[in-house]
Order: C-alpha cells, then sequence, then structure tokens
C-alpha cells in the first residue's frame, strides 16, 4: 500500500513540478509569439516584456508571428484563449512546460498582464519613474501559473504630480486614469469631458447672467448671476438650454465616453421658493437629479452607451429623500469630504460618509468614489493615513464602487513619505487584498536601503499611534500634526536620527531619509509651545536652533521634488519660507557683541519693503550705514511708509520675550522734535506699542542704537506688525534714516 501511495505522489509531483526556461546563463531560451495581427497594445506588451527580461538576464529574447518548436510566450490574441468572461481589464497569466500566455481583457489587458509577470514572478518594481529595481539572473525559469484576475475598479487613479507627469510610469502599476495621457492605443481610460464643476461652464453667468438672471441661484430673494452662483433648478429654460449645451459637447467631443454635469464648488445653491420646494420634496442630491437625469435622457437618446456624471459633494452628498434615483447611464461621483483620514470608513467616526456610501452603492451600479489622501493646507508635512488605505479600498469595492479617484498631492514629487504613499496606494487600487505589509518591507529595503529598517519603525510607530488619537483629521483643517504629543515627537525624532545616521551624505538613500525627516520637522515647527519647548530640552534635533532646521528645509526641499507649501500657496508664500530669518549684513552691534549668533536677529532695509514708494520713503545708499544702505523715511508723511510682519520670530517656541532696538539717525533742519515714528501692533489685544524718534541736537545725525520696547511672546502672536512712518511735518528736516532693526533674544 505504502509503495502505491509512493508512487501517486511521484505521479504527481512529476506532473505539476516543471521548468519553464526563459533564459539560460545569458542566452534566450524562448520566443516571443505575437499574431500577425497584433495591435499596438500587444506589440507595446511584447516590446516591455522584452527589454525587462533583457535588463534582468542580459539576453534579448525574439519575436515570432508563429508558433516555434521550442519555448513560446504568447502575447494577447496569439494565445488563442477566450477572455470574455474577464471583467474590464482582466488579466490571463498561464504557463505549462512549452509556454507561457499574458493575456488580457481590452486593449490594455496583455499589457497589464505583462507588468503583472514581470511585478510578481521575476520581482521587477517600479518603485518611481526614476527608481526601478530590477534583479539579476542570467538563468530565468518559471514553474507552474494559471492566473486569472479582473480588478475590482475600472478606473484607478491616484491623482499627483508623479503620476501626471509621468503617466507610463503609473501605467507600470496599472493605473488608468484621466488625468494620466496614456496614448489611446494603448489604454481606453475613462475621461470625463468638462472634468468637474461644470454648471458654469454649461451656463455661464457671462453669456446668460444679464439677460437671464432668474436662471441662477437666489439667495435671499437676490439673484447671484456672477462666477460663484449654483443654477436655479426649476428653471425649465434653464434645463432645455443645458439639454442642448451638453448634447453640443456629445457631438463635438466623439471620443468621450462621459460628460461632467456637475455642481460649482461652492454652498450657494438656489433658495427660491420652487427649489426649496424641490430640494423638500428630494433633497439637494435628489433635486440636482431631477435635471442630471433628463439630461442623461436626452444624451441616451442621442448617443446610446454614452454616461453623464455628477457630484454627491458637499451639501450634495447625502442619497436622495423619495423615490429618484439616478438613470443607468448616470455615474454618481461620491466625494469623501469630512471624513476623519486617521479613521476607516466605517468607524463611528466617519458614519456619516460610511452611510452615503452604503446608500449610494444601493442607488447607483455606478458608484465612483472621490477620495482624499493628502493635506490640502500644508502638502509637506506628515499625512498619517497609511493605516487606513486598505481597509477603505477594501469597503469600497465591498459597496461596489467601480472607479476610484484617490487624490493626492498634483504640486510636489514626494512629500513626506510620499513615493511609498502613491506606490502602495496604486498597489491597492489594483487588488485591495494584496499583502501591503509584504509590500511595505519590500519598498523600504529597496527605497530606503540601510535605513529600511529603522524607516519602517517610523512608519508602524505612527500607524500604531494614529487609530487611538482623539482628534479628528481631515483633509484641509489644519497646518501641523496637533495631535502628537511631545512624547511622541521625541520618539520619532529619535527613530528618524537613527535611520540619517546609517546612511551614507552622498548617497541617494540619505537624500530620501533627510526629505522625509526635514518635511516632518515641518510639522514639528508649527507644534504648540509646550511640544516644540519639550523636544528642544530633549536635544533630539541636529539643528542648533529652530532656524537652522527651517533653512535646512528651504535649502534643500525645493530642491528635491517639494516647491509647493499648499493648495493654494507656492513654497515661496508657504509659512517655511516667510519663516525664514534675515541675513545678517552689517557689522555686528556693539549691544550684541557678547551674544551667540542665534541669539540675536537682524532687519537690514531690504527686509522692511517700502509698500508706498517715491516721496514718502525708499532704500538708499548710505556710507554711515552698518552694510552701506538705509531705509529713508520722509517726515513730511504719516501715511505708512514700511511694515513688516514678526512671523518669523515666533516660530522658535522657546523664546520668552525679545528686546527691540533700532539704529537710526537724522537729517535735521533747525526745529527739534519728533521725525518719525514706530509702531508695533499686537494682533492678540490689538495694542499698539509707539516709539516716537525725536531730533534734540546735532549727535542725532549719526546713527544710535535705541531701545524701542520688548515683545512678550506669551502675550503676543505671530500676526504682530512692525511699522515705520513720518511725523506729517515737512519742517522737520530731510529724512530719517534707518540702518536697521534688531531683536535680542531672551529664551
Amino acid at each position: 500500500m505504502k509503495s502505491i501511495i509512493s508512487i501517486i505522489l511521484l505521479f504527481l509531483l512529476s506532473f505539476s513540478v516543471f521548468s519553464f526556461d526563459i533564459t539560460k546563463n545569458g542566452e534566450p531560451a524562448a520566443t516571443v509569439v505575437l499574431s500577425e495581427n497584433a495591435t499596438d497594445a500587444e506589440k507595446f506588451a511584447a516590446s516591455e516584456l522584452i527589454s525587462y527580461i533583457e535588463k534582468i538576464t542580459g539576453a534579448k529574447l525574439s519575436t515570432s508571428n508563429t508558433e516555434t518548436q521550442g519555448n513560446n510566450i504568447f502575447i494577447g490574441s496569439a494565445s488563442h484563449i477566450d477572455t470574455s468572461y474577464l471583467k474590464k481589464d482582466g488579466i490571463i497569466i498561464k504557463c505549462n512546460k512549452n509556454s507561457l500566455i499574458l493575456n488580457g481583457e481590452g486593449v490594455s489587458g496583455s499589457i497589464y498582464s505583462v507588468y503583472t509577470f514581470l511585478d510578481d514572478y521575476l520581482g521587477v518594481k517600479f518603485f518611481s519613474p526614476t527608481f526601478e529595481y530590477i534583479p539579476k539572473n542570467k538563468s530565468l525559469s518559471i514553474n507552474n501559473i494559471d492566473l486569472s484576475y479582473s480588478p475590482c475598479f475600472e478606473s484607478r487613479e491616484v491623482h499627483c504630480k508623479v503620476n501626471n507627469d509621468n503617466p507610463m510610469y503609473g501605467f507600470k502599476l496599472k493605473l488608468n486614469g484621466r488625468y494620466q495621457q496614456i496614448p489611446a492605443n494603448l489604454c481606453k481610460r475613462p475621461d470625463s469631458f468638462g472634468g468637474g464643476h461644470t454648471f458654469q461652464a454649461i451656463i455661464p453667468w457671462s453669456k446668460y447672467g444679464q439677460e437671464h438672471p432668474e436662471w441662477f441661484s437666489e439667495i435671499n430673494g437676490v439673484r447671484i448671476t456672477d462666477k460663484e452662483s449654483q443654477l436655479c433648478l426649476t428653471n425649465e429654460e434653464m434645463i432645455q438650454e443645458m439639454i442642448k449645451n451638453v448634447l453640443g459637447w456629445v457631438e463635438s467631443a466623439p471620443d468621450y465616453d462621459c460628460f461632467s454635469i456637475t455642481q460649482n464648488d461652492n454652498n450657494l445653491y438656489c433658495q427660491c421658493e420652487k427649489c426649496k420646494a424641490l430640494t423638500e420634496q428630494y433633497g439637494h442630491s435628489g433635486a440636482i437629479l431631477t435635471v442630471v437625469n433628463r439630461v442623461a435622457d436626452a444624451v441616451a437618446e442621442k448617443a446610446p452607451g454614452k454616461f453623464v456624471d455628477t457630484f454627491a459633494y458637499a451639501y450634495s452628498r447625502e442619497i436622495p429623500k423619495g423615490d429618484i434615483k439616478p438613470r443607468d447611464n448616470v455615474i454618481m461621483r461620491l466625494c469623501s469630504t469630512d471624513v476623519d483620514v486617521s479613521k476607516p470608513f466605517d468607524a463611528k467616526e466617519n458614519q456619516n460618509f460610511y452611510k452615503d456610501l452604503s446608500g449610494w452603492s444601493k442607488l447607483s451600479d455606478h458608484l465612483n468614489i472621490w477620495d482624499y489622501i493628502a493635506n490640502f493646507w500644508n502638502y509637506v508635512i506628515l499625512h498619517p493615513n497609511y493605516h487606513v488605505l486598505q481597509k477603505n479600498l477594501q469597503l469600497m469595492r465591498y459597496n461596489n464602487v467601480f472607479q476610484v479617484f484617490e487624490q493626492y498631492d498634483g504640486s510636489n514629487i514626494a512629500p513626506c513619505m510620499g513615493d511609498y504613499k502613491r506606490y502602495i496606494t496604486s498597489k491597492l487600487l489594483w487588488n485591495p487584498d494584496i499583502d501591503a505589509e509584504k509590500e511595505t518591507k519590500e519598498f523600504f529595503k529597496h527605497y530606503y536601503g540601510p535605513a529600511s529598517k529603522d524607516m519602517e519603525d517610523f512608519l508602524s510607530y505612527i500607524n500604531n499611534l494614529m487609530p487611538s488619537v482623539d482628534y479628528r483629521l481631515l483633509m484641509n483643517r489644519t497646518l501641523n500634526n496637533p495631535y502628537f504629543t511631545t512624547k511622541n515627537w521625541v520618539d520619532c525624532f529619535k527613530i528618524l536620527n537613527k535611520a540619517l545616521k546609517k546612511t551614507d551624505k552622498n548617497s541617494v538613500y540619505y537624500e530620501r531619509v533627510y526629505r522625509d525627516y526635514l518635511c516632518f520637522y515641518g510639522g514639528f515647527v508649527l507644534a504648540d509651545s509646550e511640544s516644540v519647548q519639550g523636544v528642544v530640552k530633549a536635544k533630539v534635533l541636529p539643528f542648533k536652533d529652530i532656524y537652522e532646521g527651517i533653512d535646512a528645509m528651504n535649502e534643500f526641499l525645493p530642491k528635491h521634488g517639494v516647491t509647493r507649501f499648499s493648495e493654494d500657496k507656492s513654497w515661496a508664500d508657504g509659512v517655511y519660507a516667510q519663516a525664514k530669518l534675515p541675513e545678517k549684513q552689517g557689522t555686528v552691534p556693539d549691544i550684541c557683541k557678547n551674544l551667540k549668533d542665534n541669539e540675536w536677529i537682524e532687519m537690514q532695509e531690504d527686509y522692511l519693503p517700502c509698500i508706498i514708494p517715491g516721496d514718502y520713503g525708499k532704500t538708499v545708499d548710505d556710507p554711515k550705514a552698518s552694510n552701506g544702505k538705509a531705509a529713508w523715511v520722509n517726515p513730511k508723511y504719516i501715511d505708512w511708509f514700511t511694515q513688516k510682519p514678526l512671523s518669523f520670530i515666533y516660530f522658535d517656541k522657546t523664546l520668552k520675550y525679545a528686546d527691540i532696538y533700532v539704529e537710526c539717525r537724522t537729517e535735521p533742519k533747525d526745529k527739534t522734535g519728533n521725525v518719525a515714528t514706530c509702531y508695533i501692533w499686537n494682533s492678540v489685544n490689538d495694542e499698539i506699542l509707539r516709539y516716537d524718534f525725536a531730533y534734540n541736537d546735532e549727535s542725532d545725525k549719526e546713527y544710535k542704537t535705541i531701545k524701542i520696547g520688548e515683545i512678550d511672546f506669551e502675550k503676543t502672536d505671530s500676526s504682530s506688525i512692525i511699522f515705520f512712518c513720518g511725523v506729517g511735518d515737512e519742517n522737520m528736516g530731510e529724512g530719517f534714516y534707518i540702518d536697521r532693526v534688531f531683536f535680542v533674544l531672551h529664551r
């Protein structure tokens, strides 16, 4: 009996295990087979396969239009196998003793099959457009494979600068979104004509506002006919014009399969009596659907198979009341606004959104999720939602979502751990059930090199912390990380310090770790005073003071892919650039000669901008000044000549107060008295510190150092402003000269 069992097991083992050779000792061992009528996509798939196998082994495979007697790799239609059972973009990878089949559904199926084969079976990793991991092996063979897979999401997009600027890179991760300009012969991307917030494009106020104000929102009895308005959804003439204009889009853009009919980006919905009644009956989303459905019917009649889409967004996010639902050719784009991104969609903190998600999934067979995975108020800092990415995509799949748009940072190449978030999200969009921990370890191993273990520890620390945080973390509510305690900051900096020490400063690994370090530091410098003081006291920072770290951010980050502060502010307009300390240009003031460099701050004339240039004041050459230039103030005028926010001082939350000094002189006529005034406005209590500069005798013609007061940092904030102006008396001399303002800091 034992011998019979052994024979059966040996037979099964010999039947199921084999080796399909692709290359041997750097020489080809297989041929790539394409059909004579191969599509452009199939040819592209073959070329990508051949290219990467050559990079791995050094051997370049040849192609054939017919099956050979050796090992064959069949691409696309050359395999002659049925793919009709696959859903959109589905793939087939099958390998037996003499053949490997790489095929799939639709235009891109064979390409996705090749990229999946390279990734999952040959170990090629597409980490970024400039960094791919390609293993080296002169002999390449595989065992039996029998894979059929269809992605759950027909449209998969991570909207970010990296993918938008490098669409063929995103294609390698099987992304196919509307912003990725992949050639149509390789990928049929789902695209919506108009994009979003298209009420204004369909019924422009500039065209219709004057003649038809009744087509636009009524607010408090007044029709709003400017670009900030929504539309009056009960006006029949407007609806007919909308139908006509959208049908014009359909005719003029035959390559598009979908046309956007979406509310403008504001809450100015119409409140006329008819619209109020309609909203009462159907809700805001239902009121919009009464119009969208009519347009959809007209589109279906004119162009069967075409879609329209509309938003479930902001005030229209909730499911409609009553019996109204989207037509079959309406795509609902549900937006995850007001979601606590530190918790999964089905957590109690997000129950309102999940209720909407579940409700819309029952009403619509074409549900698109517009999800937000960035902090749009501060792109730079850590936005710790890594731990919910997989769970949320699984919940989308459970609720029959068929398209996903993950909106990330559209401006920067890599904010804090940005490459990782973009990569893992892309992988999860293709398959929400991947082993995310394994993928993460592999990414960190190759991306961070010798610092990989420490960077994994950093991510684990964040992921373990966030579920217990009692803070509603939104996409657009905070500039910093207010949920971090002093201990959290200290712990994280200790981990990041270890990571930095393990990398060579001249290596790409150092560059990546240091970029993440500085981005994380960007959240820290905006933290509360207690946290900042606690971290400084713990001596875990590599900088001599807060400003040295800010200088490092301003110097390093814009050169390494972080060029924008937020959705609406460039780097130059963001808080970190504004926090950069003025450069010290002149000789050291006598009062500061015994102070350390970080114990005083100098503002030269170039840091005192002329807000009313000309006769009011200007920058002039002055050989008596510490750097040869001065700010000249005309005593004739009382208007502000210059003003400067003092926000840069407030970034150092270890400061208690600062003494304020002005080095100045006067060119008098024959009269004594006040020649200029300095004001410092405290925005906390609206108090103003005032100092009047006077000409008393000949000694005032030379520069003097005058203490004009002090700033108590516990009683003021970063909105404080310093002003200089004349006194409104042209007889008070030829002018008042400011060499510089400087601050002596007390910690």
